[in-house]
């Protein structure tokens, strides 16, 4: 079934290059396994060493906690604030009117419309948020529910790796399933042999009602299945 591709960046353009330096806090260190917008991934990678991809699903970690830790699952039912990915917005332009009028916004991790569950997780950016002065920090009962939902990810047998060699497309549903990656070395980069990933998201027309928390921030205005969503907001474009 065919998606819809939605907007990772306000800008147009750019150096693919440029992308592979910013998209992750970490550059080339470990990327800490997260869940963000559906996504596409296409590789051609040459790379010295490392830089497995890294995937686990969701739901099945959070039924396991259910089984061993229910109050921590309960409590990531409830609001965390997230630090927004400042560096998708241009702050310039047309884009004025679509940027966030906060620097963070809150939702729950775990999340649940007419039984279909969702999963919104990145330490990183709930972490980031607590650097801001309006934001409440984090209770001990939080804290303590994110580090067993840490420990969980960091379990091996919750995971599925895999090399990304030249060519290869990835499809990731970003609602159930976290993905990541280990530290890399690149190639030799004066030969243009250092890794090039490409990532794209999808917005796909059978996709899952969500809870009215997601709409809470930018990428999602709509929250009924099947609607496109997901992207950062750009203005509309008139070829008349």
């Amino acid at each position: 079934m065919p998606g819809f591709f939605v907007s990772r960046h306000s800008r147009v353009g750019g150096n693919p290059s440029e992308e592979r330096e910013i998209a992750s806090p970490q550059g080339r260190t470990r990327l800490q396994i997260e869940s963000d917008g559906p996504r596409l991934r296409e590789g051609d990678e040459e790379i010295a060493s490392g830089g497995l991809g890294l995937f686990a699903s969701s739901v099945a970690i959070h039924n396991a906690m259910l089984g061993m830790v229910p109050e921590h699952v309960e409590t990531l039912y409830q609001d965390f604030f997230h630090a927004y990915q400042d560096y998708l917005f241009v702050k310039t332009g047309a884009n004025q009117g679509l940027l966030p009028q906060a620097m963070s916004y809150s939702m729950p991790i775990f999340s649940a419309e007419q039984a279909r569950f969702a999963c919104k997780y990145s330490r990183f950016y709930i972490d980031q948020a607590q650097e801001f002065p309006d934001v409440p920090r984090l209770s001990q009962r939080q804290r303590a529910a994110l580090d067993a939902f840490e420990e969980e990810l960091g379990s091996e047998k919750w995971r599925f790796s895999m090399q990304y060699e030249s060519g290869d497309v990835v499809f990731v549903n970003n609602f159930v399933c976290f993905h990541g990656r280990t530290a890399f070395s690149d190639g030799d980069l004066a030969q243009g042999r250092g890794r090039h990933l490409l990532r794209a998201w999808l917005s796909m027309p059978n996709s899952r009602p969500l809870s009215s928390c997601w709409s809470r921030q930018v990428y999602f205005p709509r929250t009924e299945a099947g609607a496109i969503r997901g992207g950062v907001p750009v203005p509309e474009i008139s070829y008349a």
